[in-house]
C-alpha cells in the first residue's frame, strides 16, 4: 500500500489538513483496499468513546481516518499472509513492524490534535475520559478471545488488533490535551513542537531537558514515544492472542499518563510562542 501522506519530517506536526488531506482519507483507503470488509472492520465498529460527542468534532473525524487506515493495512497484510499468519507470534510481529510508519505518523497527529483541540474538562476529567476509554477497549478485547480469537471470524482478529493500536493513541491524545491545560493554566500558549518534546518525556525520553524543542529534541521524543506506544500495543497479548491487560490495567495506565503530565515542569518558550501577541 502506498505511504501515509501526512509526510516524513519527524518534526512537522501541524494536522494533517496542512498536507493536503481531507476528512474521509482512512475510508477512501479501507475501500480502495478492502471495498467488501469496510462494513465488518470500519470504524463503526469502534469502541464508544472514540465517537462519543465527549470528544470534539474535529478529534473525532480524525480518529475515524486513522481507525480506518488501520484496518487496512491489516487488512491488506491478512490477504497478502493469509489469516493464520496472523495467529502467529512472528506474523503479529511483522505486522507491527509495517505499521511502525503509519503509527508515527498518527502519533504526531494525536499530539497535534491534543494541542488544537485540548479537552476541556479539567485533570481528573482527563483521567476519566482517558481511563474509560482504555478500559473499554480492553474490556472488548475480553469478549473477542471469550468468542475465540482462534476459530472466530477474521473480521474480530482485525478489529482486536486495530483497537489495541488506537487505544494507545487516544492515550496520546488525552495526555497531551492534559499537559496542553497545564501550560494554560500558567497563561502560557506553548507551540505544538513544544508539547511534543514534553510528551517525549513524559512517555520516557531522556536528556531533554525544558529548554526550547528544537528538531534534535522532537525527533528524539517522537522516537522514544513510538517504541513504547508500539510496545504496549504488542504487550496487550500474549503468545497465545489473548489479552492479557483487563480493563482495570489498562486504565490505570492511562490514568499514570494522564498524571504524569502534570509533573514535569513547564519549557521554556520557543521562537513561535514568544512571537505570538498577547
Amino acid at each position: 500500500m502506498a505511504d501515509d501522506p501526512t509526510g516524513d519530517d519527524t518534526s512537522d506536526l501541524d494536522l494533517p489538513g496542512r498536507h493536503g488531506l481531507t476528512p474521509g482519507w482512512g475510508r477512501e483507503r479501507l475501500m480502495a483496499t478492502a471495498p467488501g470488509q469496510v462494513a465488518e472492520v470500519g470504524f463503526e465498529h469502534a469502541p464508544a468513546l472514540f465517537r462519543s460527542d465527549r470528544l470534539p468534532e474535529e478529534v473525532r473525524e480524525a480518529f475515524a481516518d486513522l481507525w480506518d487506515a488501520t484496518a487496512a493495512e491489516v487488512v491488506d497484510f491478512v490477504n497478502v499472509h493469509g489469516v493464520e499468519r496472523l495467529r502467529t507470534r512472528a506474523g503479529r510481529r511483522a505486522l507491527w513492524r509495517r505499521l511502525e510508519v503509519l503509527l508515527a505518523r498518527a502519533q504526531r497527529l494525536a499530539i497535534g490534535l491534543g494541542h488544537a483541540y485540548p479537552l476541556d474538562m479539567g485533570r481528573w476529567g482527563h483521567r476519566t475520559v482517558g481511563v474509560v476509554g482504555s478500559s473499554g477497549v480492553a474490556a472488548g478485547e475480553q469478549v473477542i478471545a471469550g468468542a475465540s480469537v482462534f476459530t472466530g471470524p477474521t473480521s474480530a482478529l482485525i478489529i482486536t488488533f486495530v483497537g489495541a493500536a488506537m487505544t494507545e493513541l487516544l492515550e496520546v491524545y488525552v495526555a497531551t490535551s492534559a499537559r496542553v491545560e497545564r501550560y494554560r493554566f500558567a497563561a502560557r500558549s506553548p507551540s505544538v513542537q513544544t508539547i511534543a518534546a514534553d510528551m517525549g518525556a513524559v512517555y520516557g525520553a531522556s536528556g531533554l531537558g525544558s529548554r526550547p524543542a528544537d528538531r534534535r529534541v522532537i525527533e528524539e521524543a517522537m522516537r522514544v514515544m513510538l517504541t513504547r506506544v508500539i510496545r504496549r500495543a504488542q504487550w496487550r497479548f500474549g503468545d497465545a492472542l489473548v489479552p492479557i491487560v483487563g480493563p482495570v490495567i489498562a486504565g490505570a495506565m492511562t490514568g499514570s499518563a494522564v498524571t504524569r503530565t502534570q509533573s514535569p515542569p513547564l519549557r521554556e518558550p520557543d521562537e513561535l510562542e514568544r512571537g505570538r501577541p498577547g
